[in-house]
């Protein structure tokens, strides 16, 4: 009875140490941290759909369905969380970056992961979300606007101003508030 009572015991403690190394790396993973999370050793628990060139030209229209569904599902979670009350900006954080993870050129991610930054203080973090939403979209006023401003929350009144500049070639109406807001 000892022998079979402590095997079970020394299984458990696996099962325990296995569930905590699985459990942190899915963790890192869904943060969009895979260099850290490789690091245990265990597959990405949320690894992309294979790439287009993978797929036969008639299952295309499946992968990117998939991945639009995916994406889809991600924003609204993020949207739902970030809009509760009391919002909860992490879970809002977290489905964003899965869906920037799923599709980079997904312009509502990154500045759904930028206006969660800002809010939450974390301007250089925000800085870096909306670059990558210009980068997406380069003539879309409302990046240019929410890069300035925070921009001019981190001080940086001579890169707001840039934006500011850009603005004006975009023929926004955001660019006075912006010159405005990096003047003061």
């Amino acid at each position: 009875m000892m022998k079979l009572t402590s095997f079970w015991c020394l299984r458990m403690a696996l099962v325990m140490v296995t569930l905590i190394l699985v459990l942190g790396a899915s963790n890192l993973f869904a943060q969009g941290r895979t260099s850290e999370a490789r690091e245990y050793g265990l597959k990405n628990p949320y690894p992309r759909e294979q790439s287009p060139e993978q797929h036969s030209s008639g299952s295309m229209t499946a992968f990117t369905r998939s991945t639009d569904t995916r994406v889809e599902r991600a924003l609204q979670q993020a949207e739902s969380a970030r809009s509760a009350s009391p919002p909860r900006y992490q879970e809002a954080a977290d489905a964003f970056r899965f869906a920037a993870f799923y599709d980079p050129k997904e312009v509502r991610a990154y500045f759904g992961l930028g206006y969660v930054y800002f809010v939450q203080g974390r301007y250089a973090e925000a800085a870096e979300a909306y670059k990558k939403a210009i980068a997406a979209q380069p003539s879309l006023p409302e990046g240019h606007y929410d890069l300035g401003v925070t921009y001019v929350h981190l001080n940086e009144k001579q890169k707001a101003l840039s934006e500011a500049r850009i603005l004006e070639r975009l023929k926004s109406k955001f660019a006075v508030r912006l010159s405005e807001l990096a003047t003061r």
